[in-house]
């Protein structure tokens, strides 16, 4: 069982207690690294949230990120 605090709006705490939660695993295919981060890219009305590595995935900006399929949204400039 693993145990952490958790802070609550106006200043207090609680621990909650329960399972260990698996970490999510890269979602790039044949990768088992550990993820560290969520496809930012528009899909429709909300976002890819394909989970990724620190190797599979592309910076788009302070905390944006891409998987693969949507790296190009990073390098195709916007059109004005």
């Amino acid at each position: 069982m693993v145990c952490e605090t958790v802070r609550l709006p106006g200043g207090g705490a609680a621990i909650v207690c329960g399972p260990r939660r698996r970490r999510p695993r890269c979602s790039a295919p044949g990768c088992t690294a550990p993820s560290e981060f969520q496809c930012d890219a528009a899909v429709g009305r909300r976002t890819c949230d394909r989970h990724l590595c620190r190797r599979h995935h592309t910076p788009g900006g302070v905390g944006i990120d891409f998987c693969p399929d949507h790296a190009d949204h990073v390098r195709q400039p916007a059109l004005l």
